[in-house]
């Protein structure tokens, strides 16, 4: 067998550091290239350290051969793991012949604090929060430690009920923000590795804590969940003991005193001093030491949040000359609203010859809003500066890094202004924007020579980076709510790898469910917002389609059945309260919402029957039979007419399939269809994400090709588009009250990215729900091959997804007279390529190369397949 296992993760993760489980799961990719070959047994091995599995003696577990095709969720079986265990593992799988493959390379994972017992640091806080209101500064922490001399290995444990700024020895570390939860039942902290800022003897940590979520402002409320931001810290050093020793705990040593920032709040934003280098007083007092309460649960969070993007926004700022009172004349540049929603700013200056000795002063502001009346919207001093020196002629240009330090917020805005010497401008400011993502990996690539394919490809991946993004939004809209359109989230699973945030998230959300099926649009929202007339109905609404939805759709992706155990009872209980409340009012319940109840009965059937509950899966085909006959009985005639013409009530039958009759179907595609020429289409966010895919379903692949391609902005989607093209297309959809800016236009976009992965590209999971043909075990190809997609026609398309079973790579083009079409399936999956005109074909592993003779051009000009060749 040629090649050994590759891209082993640990719960989701590559070498995850802080694991919140004691028994892990295990996945790893073929790496057997060869065709036909495929996986009849693996062997598992894990050990305390690298070295016993080199020298092949696994002191944690070693399975032994297990035969199975399967390498996704292979489950630890050996001694259950305590807090700070860091376990190397490696796996090693057996061919169809029986040969065993070499031993992966090894991989390793590390578990976190798990309990209060492992924590010996305690909560640290100074009584202050900062805020321009309130006229305070941010405090600032010291403390000093020593670092033993033999060291191998560090570990910072940091919970932060706010955000932080830490630096080691004067250097920064990099801290990613705190991730959105009810911060009075539980707190995702952080483990990093601090071990390049340490040095053996004594060391110093200064630490800034601002008010974050946790105390700042949200829709103009402050301190939703405590009074005051608190900080959890604990440094731990190992040095030739296998256990390791706390060096640093957060306590009664500490100090603090006010820093140069003012403020630093997610929603009011970022201001800093500006002390032009004096120091600050050296004036330090004594912490206090003060537990939250409620005191939250610590969970600690496995991976980085914000993965740098690879790609950077230029963007030249338009510059104004502006007099300030005291005749002092500034250059302003301004740019707005096309920021990506967070990111590193980079600002070059490139100076010109009339530059001079004069170094400029740079002041800086990113804003909600354009600024249109005086230079800046606060006064001077409260901005972070920066000075450029263009004195130097070697320097072409000047740069400077700024960041928003303390607060993870979108950049919708940003204003710089630089005092001028003399009358003359100094030179050209340029702003670089480097984008941070969440979403981690990409998945799915694709390209075709179609320029509007391309396009629509290159938005849903900014839109899919963007909504992925697990920090939290600004209020009221941008919060991460648990309405998420399923459209979102599948193309979060098709494009990125979304599946830890989305597995972390959907237990959270399910578990906030009340018990009359009560849940929150936020897990949860702050208790505050229900007094400012933001907390809508405490239903179900919209999570009888929506949840049920989510948690199949990454079942389905990942074979993740222990999500399926944990999400399931809630989800039923949900169910069964908003199905005996719509009782109630059976009357007036819509026919979108009476399919939606339909669709989530569905699925929770699916659900019972995959996790072997035989009673309730009775129960709930019985009730899925019953809504399907109250909703025919209601809204379909006995002469087989719709008894409502909206659309969104239309989607929703066809896209739960209550609709038996071809006329029926023609009758409700009727609205649909009109809703894609319609300038502000009158369908619901969570409808509008599926209207492609629904389309491609019931034989409409050609309206919905015209919808996404149309060359003339004439159709939504097509004005969509254009929107997208122009500037501010990097912030579409992201901020409500922008022009062209809407929450439908975000359900598109992903509808939009559901169409290219599984009716253009043609990645399909298979319509086979048993486990071993689940998450890619078995795919279905059908792209659209041979056709006129849109003007010109589509003559070659490239595309690939990573899935879970490893590489599904799919290429064809149209040449003269031929068809040429290159297919690679990994190990352990098999495919069905289902090609226009042509009998379904059979794929097993290994790269496929196919030629077919097209026919004679149709009317349209376009070659078509030839039906005679089998």
């Amino acid at each position: 067998m040629s090649g050994a296992p590759t891209r082993l993760k640990t719960e989701y993760h590559v070498e995850p550091l802080g694991l919140a489980v004691r028994v892990p799961r295990f996945s790893w990719v073929s790496g057997d290239d060869r065709a036909a070959e495929r996986q009849t047994a693996w062997r598992v091995q894990v050990a305390s350290d690298v070295e016993r599995l080199s020298h092949d003696e696994p002191d944690q577990w070693d399975s032994g051969w297990i035969a199975g095709a399967n390498s996704v969720g292979v489950r630890y079986q050996g001694p259950e793991l305590a807090a700070r265990a860091r376990c190397c593992w490696r796996v090693a799988v057996r061919d169809s012949d029986g040969q065993a493959t070499p031993w992966s390379d090894p991989a390793w994972f590390e578990l976190g604090l798990l309990g209060a017992e492992d924590w010996q640091a305690q909560w640290v806080g100074t009584g202050i929060t900062g805020s321009l209101a309130r006229g305070g500064r941010l405090p600032e922490f010291r403390v000093g430690f020593d670092v033993p001399e033999s060291w191998s290995s560090a570990r910072l444990y940091l919970a932060v009920l706010g955000e932080c700024r830490i630096s080691i020895n004067g250097r920064q570390l990099p801290v990613p923000p705190t991730p959105w939860s009810d911060f009075r039942c539980e707190l995702h902290y952080q483990v990093l590795d601090p071990g390049p800022w340490l040095q053996a003897g004594r060391n110093e940590l200064r630490l800034v804590l601002a008010d974050g979520l946790y105390a700042g402002a949200m829709g103009g409320l402050r301190q939703q969940y405590g009074a005051q931001p608190l900080i959890l810290t604990q440094l731990e050093v190992q040095a030739g003991s296998p256990k390791s020793q706390i060096v640093l705990a957060s306590g009664a040593d500490w100090q603090w005193r006010p820093s140069a920032w003012l403020q630093a709040d997610v929603e009011l934003g970022e201001h800093q001093l500006a002390t032009d280098g004096a120091p600050l007083s050296d004036d330090w007092h004594e912490v206090r030491l003060v537990d939250p309460d409620p005191q939250p649960r610590l969970i600690p969070v496995p991976a980085p949040i914000l993965m740098p993007v690879d790609d950077t926004t230029a963007v030249t700022l338009t510059g104004e000359r502006v007099e300030r009172s005291g005749g002092t004349v500034w250059q302003r540049w301004q740019h707005q609203p096309a920021m990506p929603t967070y990111g590193r700013v980079r600002l070059q200056w490139h100076p010109d010859e009339q530059c001079g000795a004069a170094p400029p002063m740079l002041w800086v502001a990113y804003t909600d809003h354009a600024v249109t009346d005086g230079v800046l919207p606060v006064p001077q001093d409260l901005l972070v500066q920066h000075r450029l020196d263009c004195e130097d002629e070697d320097d072409a240009a000047e740069q400077a890094v700024w960041m928003p330090q303390l607060t993870r917020r979108r950049l919708p805005g940003i204003t710089v202004a630089a005092p001028l010497p003399g009358s003359q401008v100094p030179g050209q400011l340029q702003l670089g924007i480097e984008r941070w993502s969440g979403a981690g990996q990409r998945r799915f690539q694709l390209q075709t020579d179609h320029g509007q394919i391309n396009q629509w490809f290159a938005a849903v991946q900014a839109q899919v980076e963007r909504v992925w993004l697990d920090v939290p939004r600004l209020p009221p809209d941008d919060l991460p709510r648990v309405d998420l359109t399923p459209a979102q989230a599948l193309a979060g699973l098709q494009f990125a790898d979304v599946a830890p945030i989305l597995r972390r998230w959907l237990p959270q959300v399910c578990d906030a469910i009340g018990p009359q099926g009560q849940v929150p649009p936020v897990a949860p929202w702050p208790p505050g917002w229900a007094d400012m007339g933001w907390r809508p109905q405490q239903t179900l609404q919209p999570l009888p389609d929506a949840l049920p939805e989510l948690c199949w759709m990454l079942y389905r992706f990942t074979h993740d059945r222990d999500l399926l155990r944990h999400c399931y009872p809630t989800l039923l209980a949900a169910f069964r309260a908003e199905a005996a409340a719509a009782r109630q009012i059976a009357d007036e319940v819509s026919p979108a919402a009476q399919a939606a109840s339909y669709r989530a009965a569905q699925l929770l059937l699916r659900m019972a029957a995959l996790l072997g509950r035989q009673s309730e899966v009775a129960l709930l085909a019985e009730a899925a039979d019953a809504l399907r006959s109250s909703f025919r009985y209601r809204f379909v005639t006995a002469a087989g007419r719709l008894a409502f013409a909206d659309p969104d009530s239309a989607l929703a039958a066809l896209h739960a399939g209550l609709l038996q009759s071809g006329s029926e179907t023609q009758e409700a595609m009727s609205p649909v269809l009109a809703q894609l020429r319609a300038s502000d289409p009158e369908i619901s966010p969570g409808l509008a994400g599926s209207l492609l895919s629904v389309l491609a379903a019931v034989g409409a692949s050609e309206a919905a090709q015209a919808a996404v391609l149309n060359p003339q902005p004439t159709s939504a989607p097509a004005r969509l588009l254009a929107q997208l093209r122009g500037p501010g297309a990097a912030a579409v959809a992201d901020r409500p009250g922008t022009p062209g800016s809407t929450v439908w236009q975000a359900a598109w976009i992903a509808g939009v990215g559901d169409w290219l992965f599984s009716h253009l590209a043609g990645f399909q999971l298979d319509t086979n729900l048993a486990p071993e043909r689940n998450a890619f075990s078995h795919v279905r190809l059908a792209p659209a091959v041979g056709l006129g997609v849109g003007t010109p026609a589509v003559r070659y398309l490239r595309a690939h997804y990573d899935s879970v079973r490893g590489r599904i790579g799919l290429q064809w083009e149209v040449a003269g007279s031929f068809l040429r079409l290159q297919v690679q399936i990994p190990g352990n999956t098999s495919a069905t390529l289902i090609l226009p005109e042509q009998p379904p074909r059979t794929l097993e592993p290994g790269e496929h190369l196919l030629s077919l003779n097209l026919g004679p051009p149709g009317n349209d000009g376009i070659p078509v397949l030839d039906k005679a060749l089998a």
